[in-house]
């Protein structure tokens, strides 16, 4: 079973400074909008070269490595990243020693600045838009941040009329990506490697109209009751009626008389027999009617689909590839128990997540979207 090496890279530059060893339960996660990690990392091994008593300085090293966001925690099995995680607290404590650490993936970075600047914009291209909130959430004010957002285009136009301060970037960003004409966007990892190790971790913004959708050769093959053949070792799918709304209110900016608000129907699940539910959902800071209605159209678009998404733990050493957020992957299922009819088809995965004891990992689990 190949091992999962851990390695700390400098937030702003990206250069790795050391590798540190993972020590107990870990778990990670990759989604759109930024996944989580919570890790321990063992500091009680470090020892002088006699081995004879703990290297205090070693031990300051890694500590020091897990200041919140100072550094990030990058992943590795054989020469394949399997993302980066910035560091965002740890713990101290005398009982053990485990260093306790926890973070988000970059993805979520956005949100925790607020804008600098008035963002106005009037029938500019969403991708633009969004190149402009990127640069400025990531770089501004810290320029030695490496980050590369390619330009792009989409064709579906938005406008926007924020006030510096009176949002987070994350919040336009959100904004502009969620209708039902938006897009993706997601921080990818490429890693430069020397002597078996890398060196620095490059991050590109990846951009995707309508959706980041890779083509894979993975397939989720679960065969059946008791079946050992397949690659996945449990397929969970359900349908919830809680999801369903004949009608959505997109709620925007204002209050009272200049509440701003559209409203939105679409009768097929009642005309097929089920209840009618209605549903409101909130956009406080849209003024834009327009980008309203496409907020509402996506949410009653999403209300009309009963079937949760489905999720798969699937045998590592059984796939072709490690997965990753927005590959397309296929589906073959085989009937079992409250699955009598089976399923077959493709989806495209929202979420990524594993669990790791030590260095090792034996199934990673996917949810489709």
């Amino acid at each position: 079973m190949t091992a999962v090496r851990a390695w700390v890279a400098q937030a702003l530059t990206g250069n790795i400074v050391g590798e540190v060893t993972l020590a107990g339960s870990s778990s990670w996660s990759s989604r759109f909008g930024g996944g989580t990690f919570r890790a321990g990392i063992s500091v009680g091994h470090l020892l002088t070269r006699d081995r004879t008593k703990i290297d205090w300085a070693a031990v300051s090293r890694v500590v020091s490595w897990c200041t919140g966001g100072r550094y990030t925690l990058v992943l590795t099995r054989g020469t394949t990243c399997l993302g980066e995680w910035l560091i965002m607290r740890h713990t101290e404590t005398t009982t053990d020693g485990i260093l306790q650490v926890e973070g988000m993936e970059w993805d979520g970075y956005p949100a925790l600045r607020s804008l600098n600047d008035n963002y106005i914009y009037t029938g500019v291209d969403q991708i633009t838009i969004a190149r402009t909130l990127l640069q400025a959430a990531f770089v501004s004010y810290q320029p030695t941040m490496q980050i590369t957002i390619p330009t792009a285009t989409s064709g579906v136009a938005r406008t926007m009329d924020y006030k510096s301060h009176s949002a987070y970037y994350g919040d336009l960003l959100d904004e502009i990506s969620e209708p039902d004409d938006g897009f993706d966007w997601r921080v990818t990892q490429t890693l430069t490697w020397s002597g078996g190790a890398p060196t620095k971790v490059t991050r590109t913004i990846e951009f995707g109209y309508p959706a980041i959708s890779r083509a894979t050769q993975i397939v989720i093959d679960h065969d059946g009751p008791s079946a050992r053949s397949g690659n996945c070792t449990a397929f969970d799918q359900g349908y919830d009626f809680r999801r369903a709304a004949q009608s959505v209110y997109g709620i925007g900016a204002g209050e009272g008389g200049k509440q701003k608000w559209v409203g939105l129907s679409d009768p097929t699940l009642t005309n097929q027999g089920y209840l009618i539910t209605t549903k409101n959902v909130s956009f406080p800071g849209v003024k834009d009617i327009p980008t309203l209605t496409a907020l509402t159209r996506g949410a009653l678009a999403a209300a009309q689909i009963l079937r949760d998404p489905a999720q798969a733990t699937l045998l590592v050493e059984k796939i072709p590839a490690w997965p990753r957020v927005g590959d397309q992957v296929g589906i073959d299922v085989e009937p079992t128990y409250t699955l009598p009819t089976g399923r077959e088809g493709t989806a495209r995965l929202g979420d990524v997540s594993f669990s790791l004891t030590g260095s090792h990992t034996a199934t990673v689990t996917v949810q489709a979207i």
